[in-house]
């Protein structure tokens, strides 16, 4: 059944966004310009980042039955203002010259980008907040990444890819934040709302197959030089391959009748791309991308079937963890095992090359 919402609120959201848009419009005529060359090179990488935004995302989030309807469809409004206000906000904190921002596809795939941590973030307020709450929790998230990017690479002088590979523990972190302030005791008492059905977990499969296999893209795509992007691919391909195998093989040997559980699948098939988020363009041997993306398969569906299953005896961690779903346990193996880029910078992994 679709969910209901109060009056006043579907009074409110259409007025909220027709007002945003109204606001963005003048800047974008007053503001924004085209660049006059384009390189048509990036708009294949475009289209698949698009794919994982708007089919990935969209259908991920389709894995609480009675929110399948609102995963896709807010997922499609989130992404969409999303893109237009990170655009906006990426153009004046990095591209604003002589009262313009020049714009071009590589700015409007970062804008696409820079809107991840907030279609993560809704993973863990399906149901739990209304579509008002999801536009302003977009506007703030999105105007808090971009700023955190602008730290990271014109403050800290890091480079763009790797500023950008926050998105996982970003939104992640700040969905898990957001759900724990609405948190209500007496919701915790209730899974109704938050249980899966055979179709749900079908459609939400498909967006994991969706970020799969496109999730080296994703890694790659700014990654500065042709064999430093070519590494990122493979690597992030052997991880995926290796996490995915290594997620069907732990759900087995955890399940007491030996039965494959496909929600294990689902949640950890993506933990190796995710790892190797960082380091993916750095490594230089297959053995260490495989090796990440099988501690990552191991740590995600280990971490679901037993950490968050004990978590759920705290009425406050159950409803935070088990909405978020597919999406929470992205934060644990990307903060553990991205510190091999900092390994990999003193030099530790030379010897590996």
């Amino acid at each position: 059944m679709a969910p209901r919402y109060a009056p006043s609120i579907r009074g409110r959201l259409p007025w909220l966004i027709l007002i945003l848009e109204m606001i963005f419009i003048p800047i974008f005529l007053f503001l924004i310009v085209f660049e006059p060359t384009e390189n048509n090179k990036v708009y294949p990488v475009f289209q698949d980042v698009n794919v994982m935004i708007f089919l990935g995302f969209g259908f991920l989030l389709t894995f609480v039955r009675r929110f399948g309807f609102s995963g896709v469809g807010f997922n499609l409004l989130i992404a969409a203002f999303g893109i237009q206000w990170a655009v906006i906000l990426d153009g004046v904190l990095f591209h604003f010259k002589e009262g313009s921002i020049m714009i071009n596809i590589p700015s409007v795939l970062i804008g696409a980008m820079s809107t991840v941590p907030a279609l993560i973030s809704a993973g863990a307020l399906l149901g739990k907040v209304n579509p008002v709450q999801l536009v302003w929790m977009t506007l703030v998230e999105v105007t808090l990444f971009t700023v955190n990017r602008w730290i990271i690479s014109d403050l800290l002088m890091i480079e763009k890819h790797t500023s950008l590979m926050f998105v996982h523990i970003f939104g992640t972190y700040f969905g898990l934040a957001i759900a724990w302030f609405f948190y209500h005791p007496l919701l915790g008492k209730n899974m109704e709302k938050e249980r899966s059905q055979p179709m749900s977990d079908m459609l939400s499969m498909l967006g994991s197959l969706f970020l799969w296999m496109f999730w080296p893209t994703f890694n790659s795509v700014l990654v500065p030089g042709a064999s430093k992007r070519r590494n990122a691919v493979y690597n992030t391909y052997y991880a995926l391959a290796v996490s995915a195998v290594t997620a069907f093989s732990f759900s087995i040997c955890t399940n007491a009748r030996g039965k494959l559980n496909m929600v294990h699948v689902r949640n950890a098939v993506l933990a190796g791309g995710v790892a190797v988020g960082f380091s993916a363009y750095l490594i230089y041997s297959a053995w260490i991308a495989m090796t990440i993306g099988f501690l990552a398969g191991m740590i995600s569906t280990l971490g679901f079937t037993y950490i968050q299953v004990g978590l759920s005896s705290l009425d406050w961690s159950c409803l935070s963890l088990y909405n978020l779903g597919n999406e929470s346990w992205r934060g644990t193996p990307h903060r553990f095992l991205s510190n091999l880029q900092i390994m990999e910078r003193t030099q530790a992994l030379e010897i590996f090359r």
